[in-house]
């Protein structure tokens, strides 16, 4: 089985889990871990490792939020285990990319997808926008 683990400061992870479950419905293979205000960060990469001992025939891949921060600091020891995959800079387009992976796809060809595609999905949109206003012009001068 693929778990999927997304870890972050505060209670961003559990937003994104609620987020995903609102557009995916249930999945059991996902999972959430806060690093809460006072806690030690250590203590987020002792219970992900404890999971991933506990499944050693499963693989993981754990979204983590910031690049540098101490959740990814601790995450990236994780990349140790022969089985884990770890990203960091997760969103949401990248954590459905990865949810709705199928199962027998190879794990670092789904987080490269899930990568690029969380980068298509980032737009400015006022750019979007003007580009739309300029095609509808140009219709309406050739009609």
């Amino acid at each position: 089985m693929r778990r999927i683990v997304i870890a972050s400061h505060g209670d961003m992870a559990k937003g994104m889990l609620h987020t995903a479950r609102m557009i995916m419905g249930e999945r059991e293979n996902l999972s959430f871990h806060s690093l809460q205000e006072g806690e030690m960060p250590q203590h987020l990469l002792e219970e992900l490792r404890a999971q991933i001992h506990r499944f050693p025939h499963d693989s993981f891949i754990i979204l983590g939020d910031l690049l540098g921060g101490s959740v990814c600091s601790q995450l990236i020891h994780l990349v140790e285990e022969p089985n884990v995959h770890v990203i960091s800079g997760m969103n949401l387009c990248m954590l459905l990319s990865v949810c709705m992976a199928e199962e027998q796809r190879d794990d670092e060809e789904v987080v490269r997808e899930a990568i690029e595609e969380s980068k298509r999905n980032m737009v400015y949109l006022n750019d979007l926008w003007k580009r739309k206003e300029e095609i509808l012009n140009d219709q309406d001068d050739e009609n």
